[in-house]
């Protein structure tokens, strides 16, 4: 019954190879025997340590083989746990000899790399709307979990300011610690970056500041503040941004256009009463993701997967079953989180000296100290 449960299923396992998988990953970990056999159903479901050891050293019977290969699926597969909703997002470097192993010229999900940076029609879509906010003075939050594009969206309207001649002045404070940001500290550090001497009365540093920018907007230059992890900002600073961005000097308004990047639970904060009067002016956007609001992967996923690959010589076609990425990007939907999980899924073919990442390999769950089988 087990071996034509298992003939049936897709991709199919052998439990043996499964089993040194895992534990060779580990070597050196604390591999925890006992841990294998609970979720491998334990002595009952005829997974005692000896069972386990045998499998591991592959010496099982070709019985005990078929016995539990069809649990060790399902766990890959997750069939039997929801764990498998989310896989970590770790940090993951492809070893030396993997690269090797799969004739790559170096790590192609290793961070800060000094190229033309991915993007795709959302998240060019996304930097329209931030390009815009900077150039009509708009007020615009862009919000997204960690490694979704934020800092890719920086350099690249950083890059979009820097060409501009000095026709859209974007400043980009880096304050050690957002939480004690206040709105004069921010009126002082405009007026620094605009080379414009700093009066010592606040009143007057403010007028100073809305005069300069009006006649800077008379001379068709436009001037934009964005802020990093806007999520950290005190509530009495964030309140004082919407009223700068309401500043007015004679026939010109809008003279500072704002962008507020962060994480998503951002929005929760906008619901509060006493900020119902930023929620309204705010165009809040959201970074897309490689998972759409139905759990399903996207094709952006791959499109990723092959633009990374290619950097280093690599094929996706070559190296990663399509069902496997899906798999991945489903539990890793931004690109740092999917980059770490492919690097995963890589180690561990290269560990059981495959030549393609496929599902099963994809659904196998890493953890420092312990090999996890959810099941």
């Amino acid at each position: 019954m087990a071996e034509a449960a298992l003939k049936s299923a897709a991709p199919t396992v052998d439990a043996q190879k499964i089993a040194r998988l895992l534990t060779r990953e580990h070597q050196g970990r604390g591999v925890n025997i006992s841990e294998i056999c609970r979720r491998l159903g334990g002595p009952a479901e005829g997974a005692s340590r000896s069972t386990v050891h045998a499998l591991m050293n592959g010496t099982a019977s070709p019985k005990v083989v078929a016995k539990l290969s069809t649990r060790i699926l399902a766990t890959f597969q997750g069939g039997e746990s929801k764990e498998t909703e989310s896989m970590p997002a770790n940090r993951s470097v492809l070893s030396p000899e993997a690269q090797i192993h799969f004739g790559l010229s170096g790590d192609p999900f290793r961070p800060q790399v000094r190229i033309e940076p991915y993007t795709n029609k959302a998240l060019d879509q996304v930097y329209k709307r931030a390009l815009n906010a900077l150039r009509y003075q708009g007020f615009v939050s862009i919000l997204g979990d960690p490694g979704s594009g934020k800092s890719t969206l920086r350099r690249r309207l950083m890059a979009e300011s820097a060409a501009s001649n000095g026709k859209l002045r974007l400043l980009w404070p880096e304050f050690i610690d957002p939480t004690k940001v206040t709105p004069t500290s921010i009126v002082t550090y405009v007026l620094s970056q605009l080379n414009q001497a700093v009066p010592m009365n606040a009143m007057a540093r403010q007028a100073r500041l809305v005069q300069h920018l009006a006649d800077l907007a008379g001379d068709d230059v436009r001037v934009a503040l964005a802020f990093d992890d806007c999520h950290t900002l005190p509530d009495h600073t964030l309140s004082a941004l919407k009223r700068i961005w309401e500043w007015e000097s004679g026939s010109y308004s809008g003279l500072l256009g704002l962008l507020l990047l962060g994480q998503p639970h951002f929005k929760h904060r906008l619901e509060r009463v006493n900020f119902r009067e930023i929620a309204s002016r705010l165009d809040v956007v959201d970074m897309p993701e490689f998972r759409s609001k139905a759990g399903r992967a996207t094709p952006a996923a791959w499109e990723y997967v092959t633009y990374r690959l290619g950097l280093v010589g690599g094929s996706a076609e070559a190296l990663f079953e399509r069902d496997a990425v899906d798999e991945l990007a489903k539990a890793n939907p931004t690109p740092l989180s999917l980059g770490n999980a492919c690097n995963a899924a890589l180690n561990r073919a290269f560990l059981a000296q495959e030549k393609k990442v496929t599902r099963l390999i994809a659904g196998a769950k890493d953890e420092p100290t312990a090999i996890r089988l959810a099941g």
